[in-house]
């Protein structure tokens, strides 16, 4: 009988795994979505809420905020070293008015220092205009600017003034 045994075995396995595949062919289908139509696809059924109980602490006493905007704390300044402010600078006088002397005669003789006598270093025409920078007490010579970038002295009795010649200063 041994052989029988063997035999029921050697094929019962395989018939058992197949008829437990089918059963499971056709019962999941049944069970997840068997009631569709082949021609709808199928849905995976919708989840379901389910309430859970959680242990939580024991309830505290919140601060809620109103509709009043919550109120900041600025510290005060703290005083601090302010740097010494800077010196003045003067304030330069203001220059004097410029002024120019235009020469009236022809051949004006331009000296090294006031009056007649000075030696002569050079000559301006009719119409040359000068910058005075300086004056005898009197007013009687005028220092100009410049001839052969050195100032000279001219007669202050034939030029036309423009501006006030006391304005200009008194050369020694």
């Amino acid at each position: 009988m041994r052989g029988q045994g063997d035999r029921l075995s050697k094929y019962a396995l395989p018939a058992a795994a197949i008829l437990l595949s089918a059963l499971v062919g056709l019962v999941i289908p049944l069970l997840f979505g068997g009631n569709q139509r082949p021609s709808e696809p199928w849905t995976p059924p919708s989840p379901t809420a389910t309430a859970t109980a959680t242990a939580t602490a024991a309830p505290t006493a919140t601060e809620t905020s109103t509709a009043m905007p919550a109120s900041t704390w600025t510290p005060a300044p703290s005083p601090t070293a302010s740097p010494e402010a800077p010196p003045e600078t003067p304030t330069p006088a203001a220059a004097p008015p410029e002024i120019r002397a235009q020469v009236t005669a022809n051949g004006l003789n331009l000296r090294e220092a006031p009056g007649s006598t000075s030696a002569i270093v050079g000559s301006a025409e009719e119409g040359d205009s000068f910058l005075v920078t300086g004056r005898t007490q009197d007013g009687a010579w005028l220092r100009v600017c410049c001839v052969g970038e050195r100032e000279v002295w001219l007669s202050a009795a034939y030029v036309n003034l423009t501006g006030a010649a006391e304005a200009a200063p008194v050369v020694p």
